[in-house]
Formats: C-alpha cells, structure tokens, sequence
C-alpha cells in the first residue's frame, strides 16, 4: 500500500475545493486530468510515458463524503483490475491534514507489484508536495 500523511496551513474547505474542482486540478496536477466528483462520477487521467507512448488511467468515484472523503478506483487501460485511491481530510488546529492511500496492489504478480507501487509511490510524492504547494498558494492569493 501506498500512503501519505500531510500537513495544509489551509482551511478544510478550500483543501476539499482544490482536491476536487477541476479548475483547480489543472494546475497541481496536470492539464487533461478530470474529475466529476460526484458518486460513481469518473476520473480521466491522460499520461505520457517514459517512452513517449501515450496511456489514459480511469475510475469512478467509489465513495465520497464532501469534504472529509474521495475514493475511486484507478486503472491503467491495460491492468485487468482496478486499485483503489482514497483521500481523507481532517480539521487540524493548525488547518487540514490531508491523508493519501492507494491500496490494492495485491492484484498484480509479486514481480510486477513492487515495481508499480514504486512507480506509483514516487508519482504520488510529486503530486502530494505539488498539491501542498498549490493550495497554500492560491489560498494566500
């Protein structure tokens, strides 16, 4: 499993609203990435890979509680099964702290699994710290 625990300085609300409008996911995410954020609404993130070939990874949303919870399944177009993303906010005294897993590795083979969860890891790295950044930002704007 993949998991990442933040800090935000920012208020719950506007984490929420950066998680999931997607005027706000354009820019800490990447443009083409999209989001209806809304029960079984999907998820659509297009991607280039290290080789130039192009790949689009998909889901829906599996659970939401807005606000506090974002769950959806994620699948690259050639996996058989689907992972699943989730993300928890919570009211800190000091703003929201942002709680990142995506589990369900286990569907892969031991030789394929470490090597898409490190990939995965060091992806989600980049957009958590990309994430952090861009809501402390725009909420001082």
């Amino acid at each position: 499993m993949i998991e990442f625990d933040v800090s935000i300085p920012v208020p719950r609300t506007f984490v929420w609203e950066c998680l999931t409008d997607n005027n706000h996911i354009r820019h800490w995410w990447r443009e083409g990435v999209t989001l209806d954020a809304e029960a079984k609404g999907e998820f659509v993130e297009p991607w280039t890979d290290k080789h130039g070939i192009k790949h689009t990874t998909r889901g829906n949303v599996t659970a939401i509680d807005p606000g506090e919870r974002l769950q959806f399944d994620w699948k690259d177009e050639e996996w058989v099964h689907a992972t699943r993303v989730e993300f928890l906010l919570k009211v800190t005294e000091g703003g929201t702290q942002l709680y990142l897993s995506h589990s369900g590795w286990d569907v892969f083979a031991d030789d394929v699994r470490s090597v898409k969860v490190d990939e995965h890891r060091k992806g989600w790295r980049e957009l958590i710290s990309n994430f952090r950044n861009y809501c402390i930002q725009e909420y001082q704007k």
